[in-house]
């Protein structure tokens, strides 16, 4: 039995939707009027959550962005505008727009078969949609890195709607979800079950919960957290599920662990004693940033 509308078109952020982000010359080339007009012929309800109208500048006119949030209690209908909208994108070369969605329908309505895991795109390319936890400092760069596929969706789940939104532009197929991951496991055992690999960027207790879902829906995990022992206790699990969940192995990864077990090894080789053993990390700067001789640098060091 299906949910009446809201009262009034009261609605909000619960109820089924999805956040459209539009950026282009949107006024000028009539893009807007045609994109609401869709929306309202479908007999949806939107709201403009953020509008940035930049002036023309020295004859050169700035992209005006839209965020939209479009609501209905039919996933066809919402499906259709996501469709329609994203085709006039196409269509309208003078918008020289693009739209990204996303989509924070209840996960009821978005469930997929596991065919899905095997999808390809009108180019031939094998689609993969890389489930990212965790909306920290570092999940922009991963979105932006991994999303840079147009073959890959890449959908960011966080607590706070704001944080997913944030991260999940980056990608050119981004998309955000709204989860509260320690109180509704269901919903993210669907969230990975849709996933052809899971990216933890979560705290790392809270990947022992995100492994188990894993290993039950047979998806492989990487997490950016050394192995603790109860992720350890896993492994049996997940040999047998035939899943791979890879953790943290060192920097760029492992160069600190296997150059300082080098030397280390030569030490002892030679029947030698390490009374000291330092060790100064960093990391490879973007490129506008690796402004020394050695094109690295140093973030942090440790004494043992």
């Amino acid at each position: 039995m299906k949910r009446p509308p809201p009262a009034n078109n009261q609605y909000d952020v619960r109820d089924p939707h999805v956040l459209i982000h539009l950026k282009g010359h949107l006024f000028d080339s009539g893009l807007i009027n045609q994109a609401l007009d869709i929306i309202e012929s479908l007999g949806c309800h939107f709201e403009i959550e953020e509008c940035n109208v930049k002036p023309t500048i020295s004859g050169v006119r700035e992209k005006t962005t839209l965020m939209l949030r479009v609501f209905s209690i039919e996933k066809e209908k919402l499906d259709s505008v996501i469709a329609k909208i994203k085709a006039l994108c196409d269509l309208i070369q003078l918008a020289e727009a693009s739209m990204q969605h996303y989509d924070n329908r209840s996960q009821s309505a978005q469930r997929q078969t596991a065919a899905t895991k095997s999808r390809v795109n009108v180019l031939g390319e094998r689609e993969q949609n890389v489930l990212l936890l965790g909306a920290g400092k570092v999940a922009s760069s991963f979105a932006e890195y991994v999303g840079r596929s147009k073959s890959t969706t890449v959908t960011v789940a966080s607590q706070f709607e704001h944080e997913a939104m944030s991260v999940a532009k980056n990608a050119i197929r981004g998309k955000a979800v709204t989860c509260d991951l320690m109180a509704s496991t269901e919903q993210l055992h669907s969230l990975i079950q849709e996933a052809d690999v899971v990216v933890s960027l979560l705290p790392a207790q809270m990947h022992p919960l995100v492994a188990k879902e894993c290993i039950r829906c047979k998806t492989d995990l990487v997490t950016a957290s050394y192995e603790s022992e109860e992720m350890r206790a896993l492994r049996g699990t997940s040999e047998e599920a035939g899943i791979t969940i890879l953790n943290e192995v060192g920097l760029d990864p492992g160069i600190d662990h296997m150059s300082s077990m080098k030397i280390i090894d030569d030490i002892h080789s030679r029947d030698g004693e390490v009374q000291l053993f330092s060790s100064v990390c960093g990391g490879l700067p973007a490129p506008e940033a690796a402004n020394n001789p050695l094109l690295y640098k140093f973030s942090w060091v440790s004494v043992s």
